[in-house]
């Protein structure tokens, strides 16, 4: 296990072994610069140092600092007479891996230049049991293929089918080694320093997300399921295979809201339009009779229509709005999209413009009832749904009556209010709603002409004090 120190902005890692670290050796370093010049240095380090320590300290001894730890690779170790290359990063191997002696001489070479810009380092982690490695390779050859081959050797899965290893970018987007294997990582959105999860299910049995195709034609349907990751290419082609004595002239795709899914490349997989797993989409395909010119033409100026009519039966998501205004008539009927907003959907009744207000109207749904308090929200966000029918009502005022004392108004659900020597109206000037009843004001005739009375009387007084 590494335990990562920071000092003077350079990294280092320390393996420990058994809780003991090794002993130590000395070693020669020897690099050569842009310039070809080879630099030297004698290193006493501990066995248990990975080599990018190795590295960290050795630019430090020569004192380089336009030289990233990063850009330095092992290249060859010389012991006495022997020699041994590498060509694979050996950044977190360490002194007592690679099996260093005393004084043995490690070669180490730049990475700057042609050989950095095709260097592709991956970081593949296993969560389950937890597992690091790093992956060095050349993205100009680096296939798929050979990743999938290189984490069953490393995380060793020999004894698992290639189906039950899925590798995950940090994305989310799963390489799929299935159709992919053969193309370079670069080509699949792989890039330096990438991460990418190694994930493995017990079977390979495991049910692959799918999407529902509803295909619409002159003569019927057709429902397939295909993977999440299928190109609109690949779909064309699976729809192909289900026809007999038609060919495929065209068709267009439309997502599970109805809108026409727009595509320039082929190859563009169904999960870029966000289509997610499980959801329906709907093809609409213009067919004709194999080697019948004459049924080409034909069936290319009038499928359009009738294939997305049968689109249309399939993926109606209309509600019933059911308005009356009293028994004495028939109730209105409107047909809406679930996906309407309560404020359209009440406009669609074409009712007077003053009673469209917030809170005037009541809705139900079975058990569902709400008000158009909130005229933005979708009829769905109620959990109402295709097909349901939408009872829309006002809610009933509460009658007044003339009250046997007074000739004032009064609600009969409210109680009645002694008037005091102030109208209550005078008190509750901001209440403009209050101040603009007529009611209100036939209610408190006497008390409002006694009140500018006594004004006017006071007024009086005053002036003739002056």
């Amino acid at each position: 296990m590494f335990q990562k120190q920071i000092s003077n902005d350079l990294t280092a890692y320390e393996p420990i072994r058994n809780g003991i670290l090794l002993a130590d050796v000395t070693i020669g370093a020897r690099l050569r610069d842009q310039n070809g010049t080879i630099r030297s240095a004698h290193l006493t380090l501990s066995l248990s140092e990975p080599i990018v320590n190795v590295i960290t300290k050795f630019l430090r001894v020569l004192d380089i600092e336009n030289i990233r730890a990063d850009d330095v690779s092992l290249s060859k170790i010389c012991s006495g007479t022997e020699q041994r290359d590498f060509t694979t990063n050996m950044r977190f191997t360490t002194l007592n891996d690679l099996k260093i002696k005393q004084n043995d001489i490690l070669w180490f070479i730049l990475l700057i230049g042609p050989a950095a810009s095709q260097l592709l380092q991956l970081n593949l982690f296993r969560h389950d049991p937890p597992y690091h490695v790093i992956y060095d390779c050349d993205k100009n050859t680096t296939t798929l293929k050979m990743l999938l081959d290189y984490v069953i050797e490393a995380f060793e899965l020999k004894s698992m089918d290639r189906e039950q290893i899925h590798l995950v970018t940090i994305e989310s987007i799963e390489l799929n080694h299935g159709e992919d294997s053969n193309k370079l990582l670069i080509e699949l959105g792989v890039i330096h320093e990438s991460w990418v999860f190694v994930e493995t299910i017990e079977s390979c049995s495991r049910p692959k997300p799918t999407i529902h195709v509803l295909c619409a034609h002159t003569n019927g349907d057709l429902s397939l399921e295909v993977p999440f990751t299928t190109t609109v290419k690949q779909l064309k082609s699976v729809i192909e295979k289900q026809l007999k004595d038609r060919i495929l002239i065209d068709f267009a795709l439309f997502n599970r809201m109805h809108e026409k899914i727009s595509f320039t490349d082929p190859n563009q997989k169904l999960y870029d339009f966000g289509v997610k797993p499980g959801q329906i989409i709907y093809a609409s395909l213009h067919l004709a009779f194999s080697g019948d010119p004459l049924s080409l033409m034909n069936t290319r100026n009038d499928s359009t229509t009738k294939s997305l009519s049968l689109i249309s039966k399939q993926q109606s998501d209309d509600v019933t709005l059911s308005y009356e205004e009293s028994t004495a008539f028939s109730p209105t009927l409107v047909k809406v999209s679930v996906y309407s907003t309560v404020d359209d959907a009440i406009k669609k009744l074409k009712l007077p413009h003053e009673s469209n207000l917030r809170g005037h109207f009541q809705l139900s749904c079975g058990s569902t009832c709400f008000t158009n308090d909130e005229p933005y929200r979708c009829l769905s966000s109620y959990s109402i749904q295709p097909g349901d029918v939408v009872h829309v009502k006002r809610p009933r005022m509460t009658p007044v009556r003339l009250s046997d004392k007074n000739d004032s108004l009064f609600s009969t659900s409210s109680l009645r209010m002694s008037i005091s020597d102030t109208p209550v109206g005078l008190s509750n000037l901001v209440n403009t709603c209050y101040m603009n009843s007529a009611l209100q004001c036939l209610a408190h005739t006497m008390p409002l002409t006694q009140f500018f009375l006594n004004g006017l009387t006071q007024n009086n007084s005053d002036g003739e004090k002056t």
